[in-house]
This record gives structure tokens, C-alpha cells and sequence, in this order.
């Protein structure tokens, strides 16, 4: 979960693989999420938490992403529209993909 809303978690736990792990960050608002334990126990769930940034840095990462100095484009595996989802995902799961990034439009 990276977007921060209380009912996120509920739902990552509840999609995660068993033997999954859950990582939880960017969590910029304090709220209060239910969790069930015997969910993570009986999926053998890891949760892990981290914070990893303040909203401060994001100006900065912009600035960074469009300088264009650093190969991000390196990272994906490839772009996809929405249409192109299901394909995506499945191509995530299968392992065909690490980093895919879905637009929009698609392609480049």
C-alpha cells in the first residue's frame, strides 16, 4: 500500500498471496485500520512497514524524473494502456514483466 487510506489495508491483506508479503508505506496521515490477525497467521502473511518519504521530497523526485540525466526509462519492462491491463498484470504474474507502467494512452 502506498497510498495511505485506512480501508487499503484491509484490502491488500485480503488480496495478498499466501506466504505474501505486505509492504506498507508512504503512510503520510495517521488513521486507525482493522486488521484481523488470524488472517496473516493463517495466510502466513509477512507485514512490513516502512516510511519512506515526507511530502517535501516530492518536488524534488519531479525535478529528478524529468531532468532526464538518469535512465528511468531503463527500469520498465514495459508501457501498456488501461485496456491492456488484464495482459499486464497477467504478464507481472507470470513473471514476463518486473515493472510495468500503465497509462492512459499506452506506449510511449
Amino acid at each position: 500500500d502506498a497510498c495511505g487510506h485506512k480501508d487499503v489495508v484491509q484490502q491488500t491483506l485480503k488480496c495478498a498471496s499466501p506466504g505474501g508479503q505486505v509492504l506498507l508505506f508512504g503512510q503520510q496521515t495517521p488513521h486507525i485500520s482493522t486488521i484481523i490477525p488470524t488472517e496473516i497467521g493463517q495466510k502466513e502473511l509477512s507485514v512490513l512497514g516502512s516510511y519512506i518519504t515526507t511530502s517535501d521530497s516530492f518536488p524534488a523526485t519531479l525535478e529528478l524524473l524529468s531532468d532526464k540525466r538518469l535512465p528511468f526509462e531503463k527500469l520498465l519492462t514495459k508501457r501498456v494502456g488501461l485496456r491492456d491491463i488484464e495482459d499486464a498484470l497477467e504478464d507481472v504474474r507470470g513473471r514476463k514483466s518486473v515493472k510495468v507502467l500503465i497509462t492512459p494512452e499506452g506506449g510511449k
